[in-house]
């Protein structure tokens, strides 16, 4: 493990959780880097965490596709429409769930509640099993919970799935942005169970 690069990981993660840091003592201002005061047992599960699964995400080639981010909610990873779904499609691909039954045993390994919240962009879909987007989101964010609690044995207590259809888009709705917009959003909260 390369030390360097955890500590730097854990720093990240405890200042976007809100753990208190606190820069290490040294004459040369430009060297300072931030430190933990203490450690919070919490934050170091989801630094382990976030770490496992970026490895997994490069171990499988995904990076263009799929980005762990740890915010003030605790680790979430950014699954692009095209990374779990077939175009206007609910059902998840081969490899898309190649890719959940690989983080679902991590999942495991933490007590913490999960939220999978679907996301589409802002194209209108009208078929008769989704007449709106707002049913193709809600299904996509169903079909990944699904998977996890079916075939990777997570507990069904620990999950939550919504669809917010284009609503929230986390790039400004453009066309050069729809595919970052159309996504799922899998996060593990702070909060436990």
């Amino acid at each position: 493990v390369d030390t360097e690069k955890d500590s730097r990981a854990r720093t990240q993660i405890q200042m976007q959780l809100g753990g208190r840091i606190a820069p290490v003592p040294n004459t040369d201002a430009a060297s300072r880097e931030p430190r933990p005061i203490q450690p919070i047992p919490e934050l170091e599960d989801l630094t382990r965490l976030m770490q496992r699964m970026e490895g997994v995400v490069t171990e499988m080639g995904l990076a263009e596709s799929i980005e762990p981010v740890a915010d003030q909610r605790g680790v979430t990873l950014y699954a692009l429409g095209g990374a779990l779904f077939e175009s206007g499609q609910a059902a998840i691909t081969h490899e898309g769930q190649q890719f959940l039954l690989r983080i679902a045993p991590l999942l495991q390994q933490v007590p913490n509640k999960v939220l999978v919240e679907g996301h589409t962009d802002d194209v209108p879909i009208g078929t008769d099993r989704f007449p709106s987007n707002w049913e193709l989101s809600t299904a996509r964010a169903s079909s990944v919970v699904r998977i996890m609690i079916e075939e990777g044995g997570i507990d069904p207590l620990r999950f939550s799935a919504s669809g917010y259809a284009h609503y929230h888009p986390r790039f400004d709705p453009t066309p050069e942005n729809r595919a970052k917009n159309r996504r799922v959003e899998i996060t593990i909260l702070r909060e436990q169970l």
